[in-house]
């Protein structure tokens, strides 16, 4: 009987042990249908090695390999006699230990902590302002959850990968179509930014620029800034610049004149295009879930959790960037954790990662947020390529950064001579963070101090004094109240501002019932969504704890990276709770996580101690 090119060894902790493992070298082809020979990766974290010079004997729905060694080492079948051997020179290296070197260990095992015990504070001073009865409800639907996906998940991987595609693009397309027919009929009167865009929108359609008087800017919007026309808002906010280009590209499709936003007929594109933004967000979070669980029940159950958090569709009427920067961060991280988990890494998956992360700043800076994670995933990660994707990584961001920034700077779309008088320096927001708690009226007088000052440099420096006046004047325990009301601002919204921009409807028609809050239909729809949330952040407790003591860490780093980042940067910024909403898909992985951790599947470590003992005992 011929002999099988490789051997294995078993690595727990310190400790090293060679494991015969029964299994004929006849059925070598057999072997991936079962416990067997993986000729990929299998979702490990930190290896490039090529197919040609290696072949890894993984488990793999747990991701724990074996490691190939020098040596040789005999197979026995079941009644113990030798059937050949493997052998080897190339050594793989196991999921749960991605970073090898001390430091890096003990850095996420710090983070870790850190983050177990951030989430528990906020767990509790979220879960303190409800009753002990709709806590329990929460906890209870947790446990549901957990007992029933357990039993449901199974069957659904038993489906044929024809039968489960047809049901899960069943279910994403319904769930798209019914959002769109939802958010059409809650229309509502745009607010401030939202408004101003789609009147810029018309005005760039009709006139190649920007030159149109606005009046309702500093009328309604931000009076006494001295924005007078959309030029001058786009002078001091470019920030949504890329919003408006991509509303322009939209609507261009109507000819010069474009669809009125005004108008029922000019909320349908924008309606449409917010809601397919929302699904493709949620298909990449899917897609990202398989990638790492490989688990078509677990894809299901991310799609049905996306859905049943109710903001991602309350807030489609107002089409806003806090939903349109969803897609390109969750795209961002999809081609990243493509190319992490690939037998055959793409250099361009880690450049398209950094472009449409790019794009995602173009629409909201919280999807930096997301290339900060990936970043410091390559760095506390032992990777072959670790330079080389860092380096298509950065130059796929700044690439697109400077080309956006220098097209609209000097294409005479929007003139900036004005934006030294107007303009917004990007410390203002931190002046927003350093007092105002969120939703209050300093805003608007930190706007109007910096005003005050008539260059852009006066104006800057003024603010950095007033944000270090600002922290000074704190004592200890005055700041630690200012964290925490900033928390609960940001994270004790169960609708996550939505249900606000939906008081201003255009009709008054049966979504009437279930926007105002004097109906009970709305009352209970808000009853749902807090019990959702509190769920939400039950399960992420739960999910890193269970990474941390069960030393599973690497597979959370990056959601839970991802969340303390949107904690932090709310902390620091101006505040709100719809900015929150970016970090919901990486809570709904931590569900995932711990459905998968609840199902008590033995990992590789546990299968490879039965084979031990079963070859012992023959």
């Amino acid at each position: 009987m011929s002999s099988i090119p490789h051997t294995f060894k078993k690595i727990t902790g310190s400790k090293t042990s060679i494991i015969a493992i029964p299994m004929p070298s006849t059925v070598w082809a057999s072997l991936s249908k079962s416990v067997p020979f993986c000729k990929a990766r299998c979702g490990s974290q930190n290896n490039n090695y090529n197919l040609e010079k290696s072949r890894f004997l993984c488990y793999r729905n747990t991701k724990r390999c074996l490691y190939v060694l020098d040596k040789k080492v005999t197979l026995f079948d079941k009644e113990g006699h030798a059937v050949g051997n493997i052998s080897g020179n190339t050594q793989y290296e196991s999921n749960n230990t991605v970073c090898t070197d001390t430091i890096c260990k003990k850095l996420k095992m710090i983070f870790s902590v850190l983050f177990f015990a951030l989430l528990c504070i906020l767990g509790l001073l979220v879960s303190s302002t409800y009753s002990i009865l709709v806590n329990c409800t929460a906890l209870l639907c947790l446990l549901l959850f957990l007992i029933v996906g357990g039993r449901l998940a199974d069957p659904i991987d038993r489906l044929s990968a024809k039968k489960f595609n047809a049901l899960f693009v069943l279910l994403l397309g319904s769930a798209f179509a019914v959002s769109i027919y939802l958010a059409y009929e809650m229309r509502i009167h745009l607010p401030g930014d939202t408004d101003i865009i789609f009147a810029s929108v018309a005005d760039l359609l009709r006139d190649g620029k920007l030159n149109e008087a606005n009046p309702r800017i500093d009328a309604m919007h931000y009076p006494g800034l001295g924005l007078y026309t959309n030029n001058d808002y786009f002078c001091r906010y470019p920030n949504n610049i890329g919003l408006l280009m991509l509303y322009a590209g939209v609507y261009a499709f109507g000819g010069k004149t474009g669809l009125p936003a005004s108008t029922d007929a000019g909320h349908l594109p924008a309606i449409v295009m917010t809601s397919l933004a929302v699904a493709v967000t949620i298909l990449l979070v899917c897609l990202c879930i398989k990638i790492v669980f490989k688990k078509n029940s677990y894809a299901l159950f991310t799609l049905l959790l996306c859905y049943a958090f109710l903001p991602f569709v309350f807030s489609i009427p107002n089409f806003y960037t806090d939903l349109w920067v969803l897609p390109f961060t969750a795209g961002g991280v999809y081609c990243y954790l493509s190319n992490k988990f690939s037998a055959a890494p793409k250099g361009w998956r880690g450049f398209l990662a950094g472009l449409l992360l790019s794009v995602g700043v173009q629409m909201k800076i919280t999807a930096a947020i997301g290339f900060v994670v990936i970043v410091l995933d390559l760095l506390l990660g032992r990777h072959v390529h670790r330079w080389k994707n860092l380096a298509l990584l950065f130059l796929g961001f700044f690439l697109f950064l400077f080309a956006f920034t220098a097209w609209y700077r000097y294409s005479g779309i929007i003139d900036f001579t004005r934006s030294d008088e107007i303009g917004a320096p990007w410390n203002l927001w931190l002046l927003f963070g350093s007092h105002d708690t969120g939703g209050g009226t300093e805003i608007y007088k930190d706007m109007a101090f910096a005003a005050a000052f008539p260059t852009m440099e006066e104006r800057s420096a003024a603010i950095w004094k007033r944000i270090f006046e600002n922290y000074r004047s704190y004592s200890f325990s005055e700041f630690l109240e200012l964290l925490r009301n900033k928390l609960l601002f940001a994270w004790n919204n169960s609708m996550f501002e939505s249900s606000e921009y939906l008081l201003w409807p255009i009709d008054s028609n049966w979504t009437f019932y279930i926007t105002q809050p004097q109906f009970l239909p709305t009352q209970l729809i808000r009853a749902y969504s807090t019990i959702y949330m509190l769920f939400l952040y039950a399960a992420n407790i739960l999910s890193a704890g269970v990474a941390l003591f069960r030393k599973k860490i690497n597979f959370t780093f990056i959601p839970n990276l991802f969340v303390f980042g949107t904690m932090l940067y709310l902390l620091i910024f101006e505040n709100a709770p719809r900015r929150a909403m970016i970090a919901v898909p990486f809570m709904i992985y931590n569900v995932i996580f711990l459905l998968s951790q609840w199902r008590g599947k033995p990992d590789g470590a546990q299968l490879a101690e039965r084979f031990r003992m079963r070859i012992h005992k023959n």
